[in-house]
């Protein structure tokens, strides 16, 4: 959990509620709000601090592009990203800008607060809207799972599925109704003989098949 934060958001009114649940609930201090990204960017260079959280886009800038702008200078920053409206390609572009956490206006705080205890070696932090949302996009285009190699069992297909949405190992059993263990060996299978390292992959993987 970082102990300080910088905001960047181009509204008024959020950024202010926002200041205060992190500092009143979460004992995160908010050490500045910043509306543009150059004032972000000249900000970070005389002030040190654990992370940024910004709106996909700011004064002068997107969202995207700032986090881009932000690693490249303080590869040690975190960068969560907040976003209004679901789309694939933000998320797509969130990973490669090194984005710490894509997060969605709509999950509510809670997810915010899961994104700031959320472990960077576990990779990118998805908010279980977005999870979901690309799940859906793979279950309405259920024909696109032909394009898939031909490598998992009917059973792994589902694991692989119901992780991409965000499901835990226990709520993958009570969905199949197969015991925890039997989750746990098929989630090993179905990452070894996809050859995915994490959560991210499997999300990537889905987005590469069934977008």
């Amino acid at each position: 959990m970082p102990k300080s934060v910088l905001l960047v958001q181009s509204e008024k009114m959020f950024p202010e509620a926002l200041q205060y649940y992190l500092q009143a609930e979460e004992k995160i201090e908010v050490v500045a709000q910043k509306s543009s990204g150059a004032d972000c960017l000249s900000f970070l260079k005389s002030q040190q601090v654990d992370a940024v959280i910004s709106s996909m886009r700011v004064a002068d800038d997107s969202g995207l592009s700032l986090c881009a702008k932000i690693k490249k200078a303080s590869p040690g920053v975190a960068v969560i990203l907040l976003c209004s409206v679901f789309n694939a390609s933000y998320v797509r572009a969130a990973l490669k800008a090194g984005a710490s956490a894509f997060v969605m206006r709509k999950s509510g705080l809670k997810e915010l607060s899961n994104a700031l205890k959320h472990k960077k070696e576990e990779g990118i932090y998805l908010c279980n809207s977005t999870s979901r949302a690309i799940a859906n996009k793979a279950i309405q285009r259920e024909p696109g799972e032909q394009q898939l190699p031909d490598v998992l069992t009917r059973r792994e297909r589902q694991i692989l599925r119901l992780m991409a949405e965000g499901f835990t190992n226990l709520q993958i059993s009570k969905e199949l109704f197969i015991s925890d263990n039997t989750v746990k060996t098929h989630r090993k299978r179905v990452m070894k003989k996809l050859g995915l390292g994490n959560i991210v992959d499997v999300v990537r993987y889905h987005m590469k098949y069934f977008e």
